[in-house]
């Protein structure tokens, strides 16, 4: 839990949303929630929310640091996927929340 987290000196977390909801309005509460957990610690810990889909780029930046916008980078095809996944995400991204196209 977020406590935990904090207590062990945590700077960097990254939730995956492997077998959670799909839908985007449940997956946001549920990044939500440990947003606000972590919040409450006080301490500053970079949040990276992993759930491979474009949706996170417009709701990214309310919920963590870096949203995961495309799926694992296994390989040259699947770098120029994630490239082609980042085409006209850029003005969702900024200080302090970032697309991520599993290459940061």
């Amino acid at each position: 839990d977020a406590d935990t987290f904090a207590r062990w000196g945590v700077d960097y977390l990254k939730e995956d949303s492997c077998y959670a909801d799909g839908r985007p309005a449940a997956a946001a509460a549920q990044y939500a929630a440990m947003r606000d957990a972590l919040n409450r610690t006080d301490r500053p810990v970079f949040f990276s929310l992993c759930g491979w889909h474009r949706w996170y780029s417009p709701i990214g930046a309310g919920l963590g640091n870096s949203w995961r916008i495309a799926g694992d980078v296994r390989g040259w095809a699947s770098v120029y996927r994630a490239a082609r996944h980042s085409e006209g995400l850029s003005r969702f991204a900024g200080p302090g929340g970032w697309n991520d196209p599993d290459m940061l």
